[in-house]
């Protein structure tokens, strides 16, 4: 059950130009090792978005507006740096979030169309039970997660 909540237009609007700005969508790989061996399963991928920044009335503003959770994010490492906030959604909530600010997004279109391919890697059973995942599907999110990782990618782009 999404806990994203609708939009109005230009809400949508604004928090698409905050996103295109501030925000971030990315796949997150976690590799869960097995106690016994300390070998490593299959990894699992999801779909994380963010929005992080100094403006704590914003981040309490989209989490109001939209859902999610917020928090604080980190202490300042200089006296004259302000703390930062951040503001999160992960897996389908995430796919429901950007399909309302996507027409209005300029700069995170293509990250939000990889979003968009991987939700259709999602597969539930009546009652909201998660599938197990097929070595096709987690491949396919693998490809995914390295584009989504080349778009993510600090620093001059190659």
């Amino acid at each position: 059950m999404s806990i994203v909540k609708k939009l109005v237009d230009k809400d949508a609007i604004y928090i698409a130009g905050l996103f295109d700005g501030e925000g971030c969508i990315s796949i997150v790989k976690d590799n869960i090792k097995i106690k016994k061996d300390d070998s490593y399963r299959t990894p699992t991928y999801t779909l994380h978005s963010n929005i992080n920044m100094t403006n704590k009335k914003i981040i309490e503003w989209l989490s109001f507006k939209v859902g999610g959770k917020y928090y604080f994010r980190q202490k300042p490492i200089l006296k004259n740096w302000k703390p930062t906030y951040c503001w999160h959604l992960c897996g389908e909530d995430t796919v429901s979030f950007i399909k309302q600010i996507y027409p209005y997004l300029k700069i995170k279109h293509l990250q939000a169309k990889i979003a968009f391919s991987f939700a259709k890697t999602i597969d539930t059973q009546i009652g909201g039970i998660r599938k197990r995942v097929s070595l096709e599907t987690n491949a396919k999110r693998k490809q995914l997660y390295s584009k989504m990782s080349h778009f993510n990618r600090r620093g001059i782009k190659s």
